[in-house]
């Protein structure tokens, strides 16, 4: 990916990053960066482009988009830490710095996955911003997990599902732990994740067509009632999350009531109770399957 065309697709997604700081990281980057490429074939440097993209999607700050960007620089480009605090300073070279560390601890294959999450609570107590950026950059690994042997693919993927998918949870992260959680799936389960692909694929595009017909009509409900709506998003439920439901319930369809859902931001709690009762009037709920929530 080209500079320029990074710094353009960053500005579209957070105008008020610091520009100066994340065209001199790109650039210092592109240098110590030249030559090396992944096992899938792709450049350290796009690589370290899209997760600082992703980040920026995710509302991180400049420093954190800036730290993706030269998060290889010390264990793959083999830059000195001196010459990297000289050009940025104290914060991003911890920044990078731990993001290496924690990458030291991934690669040690004795070490059992609850030693990972200790240690990775530990880099999160120091800056959480480090831990953020480590589950991005493992999501991105995701994505080319079949470059490597059969073992490995399944090593990473059940330390994915173990480790850093219930970190994303704890965070607060739920859509990335989904994803985390769905990539890891095929590989760590893959007879049991081709299997619920084949019984969910009419079902998901089903939902994809009512999800489609359904948003406006709720809001349309609830605008005629005078509930002010912020916003209503939906989305089909996770597969590994649907796989773990369905464990929980014999792997009987007919007891999973949440394919799909629906989310309704509304302005304060007298709108969301008042959106409740609008919608269980229009919708006969379901009892056993109504889960009430305060936040």
């Amino acid at each position: 990916m080209e500079i320029e065309r990074f710094i353009e697709e960053l500005k579209k997604i957070n105008p008020n990053l610091n520009f100066d700081l994340i065209t001199r990281a790109c650039f210092f980057a592109q240098e110590n960066y030249q030559g090396l490429v992944r096992r899938s074939g792709q450049t350290y440097f796009d690589h370290c482009l899209e997760i600082a993209l992703d980040l920026a999607k995710m509302k991180l700050d400049s420093s954190s988009i800036a730290t993706a960007i030269l998060h290889e620089i010390l264990e793959r480009a083999k830059t000195d830490k001196e010459r990297l605090k000289k050009e940025f300073g104290p914060e991003i070279t911890f920044l990078v710095e731990g993001v290496t560390n924690v990458g030291k601890i991934e690669h040690q294959k004795a070490v059992r996955s609850i030693e990972n999450l200790r240690k990775l609570f530990l880099a999160m107590a120091q800056d959480i911003r480090v831990v953020v950026i480590k589950l991005v950059n493992r999501l991105h690994g995701l994505k080319t997990l079949s470059v490597f042997p059969p073992e490995k693919q399944k090593r990473l993927a059940l330390e994915t599902l173990e480790v850093y998918a219930p970190l994303a949870y704890r965070l607060g992260i739920g859509e990335l732990k989904g994803q985390l959680e769905d990539l890891a799936f095929a590989y760590a389960y893959p007879q049991e994740y081709q299997k619920l692909i084949n019984q969910v694929k009419n079902k998901y595009s089903q939902i994809e067509a009512y999800i489609q017909k359904i948003i406006p009509l709720v809001k349309k409900v609830l605008v005629r009632e005078g509930v002010k709506v912020i916003e209503i998003h939906a989305r089909a439920k996770h597969y590994y999350s649907l796989y773990k439901k369905l464990q929980r319930h014999d792997m009987d369809w007919h007891r999973i009531y949440d394919l799909v859902a629906l989310r309704i931001i509304v302005p304060d709690v007298e709108s969301c109770y008042a959106a409740l009762g609008i919608i269980h009037k229009k919708w006969k709920p379901v009892i056993e399957a109504v889960i009430y929530r305060s936040s």
